[in-house]
């Protein structure tokens, strides 16, 4: 059992990594995602960079200037070395056939049969008179230069068979709407059953994700707009330690709970137990800050309005920092980011008292969390302090939209509808064919041994109707649902930072020197390291950055 998981979490982190290559606005959340990205949550680089890096559009100039010695016949999906769907078009006999470009791992990795099936439950069960064929799209920049941005306007200039088409870095979602790619959706989401069907099928944030100049062009598969970071004590060992920790307890609150420990004769408890498993990121979360990019972020003040701020000015920040510093000195924290495989399995078997780190969707519900190291999943009670919601940005990458040029845009918004709304088939392209690629036990999905498996569980499917797995209730969307009331909407996306952009270069790079040391708890002396790090930025012009961004805030608000 534990092999057929471990293949399973292989490759998932393919998938993850492709996603990562080419995501241009999820990698905060996660989400997602992807997301985070989708969303979408690999971090292998700060929270800051990424929203720096996901609102520059790059320049692109046109496929004949970048190309020029491709011929048109090897273009666009011509490129597209994997495809399923086509045995079964012939077979059922009908006309019509969906053309669905989506992520080209996840079409490598698909059974035929699987999509054979997918195609019988269409024609016999739905009622349409298409089939679909699933491509995968070129996403990866060949030698030549040849990017996904490409790979688009070929498809695009060439009027090819493309129904369903995804964006991606380059090709970004707003880019593709502007360039006349995608067919608004509002009006049929409005007026038609299935359509109204489909939009109550996600929490609503989810499309307000995908809408732009109050038009919706295509969904998102995601649970949840973002990330969230969470506080908790093992409830367990707390109980073990004759511990009372309340609901809600503080980062601030753990150094007198870990002094007392080790002050009483139940310090013998603790050998071999993790004091506090930490997440890097969690910090500026934990300020409730909202990431505006370059080190730069924005806080409520008593009116409930953002105001831009920078960290070194900020006496939270400070606070935060000689507090990692204390703790750290005395070898209570233990950083997730970097742990070895032993240190990630015990902290999966619960051996931590404290857990402050991210929690991806459904991985806490209630009082329980789901921890997983290299090759342990650990479910524990537990007792919630403090929960932060990381603020969602509109989505860019994988967002699947119908062609402006397709012949079949009702028969694809039908295909898109149903596969959104009907569990049946969104776990069919999710894990394959029940007994052949997989079984659902004790909720859980188990591959089982197959060359070929399923679109994935990442892919076009809507992840909100799929199997409840692990904690995630059997009302797998109304918790969703739910859990989306949380997030807020990040405001750098509606900001025009372009004027200041080299600036803003300078003085990341002036943030990044000392970050890591702070958050990380190294510096002896933290009030002189931060005073240091204030001078530098002024010198550099943050004062008048923030002047400047507040002003924008102050427009937006």
């Amino acid at each position: 059992m534990e092999g057929r998981k471990m293949k399973r979490k292989i490759k998932l982190i393919c998938i993850c990594t492709v996603i990562l290559c080419f995501s241009g606005c999820n990698s905060t959340g996660d989400g997602t995602t992807p997301y985070e990205t989708p969303t979408m949550n690999i971090e292998n680089t700060s929270e800051t960079e990424s929203v720096a890096e996901t609102t520059t559009v790059p320049k692109i100039t046109t496929t004949e200037k970048t190309t020029p010695y491709i011929p048109d016949e090897k273009r666009g999906i011509s490129r597209s070395k994997y495809r399923v769907g086509e045995e079964s078009i012939e077979k059922l006999g009908v006309s019509k056939t969906i053309t669905f470009v989506c992520m080209e791992r996840d079409v490598w990795f698909c059974d035929e049969a699987v999509i054979t099936r997918f195609n019988e439950l269409l024609v016999n069960e739905y009622g349409c008179d298409f089939v679909v064929e699933f491509i995968g799209g070129d996403i990866i920049d060949d030698k030549y230069g040849y990017t996904y941005y490409d790979y688009t306007s070929d498809i695009k200039r060439l009027g090819q068979h493309v129904d369903i088409l995804m964006s991606a870095s380059p090709a970004s979602y707003s880019r593709l709407i502007e360039e006349g790619y995608y067919i608004g959706w509002k009006k049929y989401l409005e007026t038609t059953e299935l359509g109204r069907k489909m939009y109550a099928s996600y929490p609503e944030i989810m499309w307000k994700m995908v809408e732009r100049d109050g038009e919706i062009y295509g969904y998102t598969p995601l649970k949840s707009p973002a990330r969230r970071y969470t506080l908790v004590c093992n409830k367990e060992l707390a109980e073990k330690l004759g511990l009372n920790i309340q609901e809600g307890f503080s980062f601030y609150d753990i150094g007198n709970i870990l002094s007392k420990i080790e002050a009483s004769e139940q310090n013998g408890v603790m050998t071999d137990i993790i004091p506090i498993y930490y997440d890097t990121y969690v910090w500026t979360n934990m300020l409730g800050y909202c990431d505006l990019g370059y080190g730069i972020y924005a806080k409520e003040n008593k009116d409930g309005k953002l105001q831009a701020i920078y960290p070194a000015s900020d006496e939270e920040f400070i606070k935060v920092c000689k507090t990692i510093r204390e703790y750290n000195k005395k070898g209570w924290m233990v950083q997730a980011n970097y742990a070895k495989k032993e240190t990630k399995d015990a902290a999966a078997e619960g051996k931590f008292l404290f857990y402050n780190s991210v929690v991806e969707q459904g991985d806490m519900v209630g009082n329980r969390i789901k921890i997983s190291g290299n090759s342990l999943d650990g479910i524990h009670e537990v007792v919630v302090g403090d929960v932060w919601y990381v603020h969602y940005q509109l989505q860019e990458s994988v967002v699947y939209g119908v062609t402006t040029w397709s012949e079949y845009q009702e028969d694809a918004l039908k295909l898109i509808s149903l596969i959104q709304t009907e569990p049946k088939l969104s776990n069919l392209l999710a894990y394959g064919i029940e007994g052949e690629h997989y079984a659902y036990e004790d909720r859980e999905v188990v591959k089982l041994p197959s060359e070929k498996f399923a679109l994935g569980d990442r892919s076009v499917e809507n992840p909100n109707i799929t199997f409840s797995e692990f904690l995630e209730p059997d009302d797998k969307l109304g918790y969703y649902k739910e859990l989306a009331e949380n997030y807020k909407y990040n405001i750098v996306y509606s900001m025009d930072r372009t004027p200041y952009l080299e600036q803003l270069k300078a003085l990341l790079a002036i943030y990044e020197e000392y970050e890591t040391g702070l958050l990380a708890g190294t510096y002896e002396d933290v009030e002189a390291t931060i005073a240091e790090l204030d001078k530098r930025l002024k010198e550099a012009g943050i004062e008048q950055i923030i002047d400047a961004y507040n002003k924008q805030l102050n427009e937006l608000q």
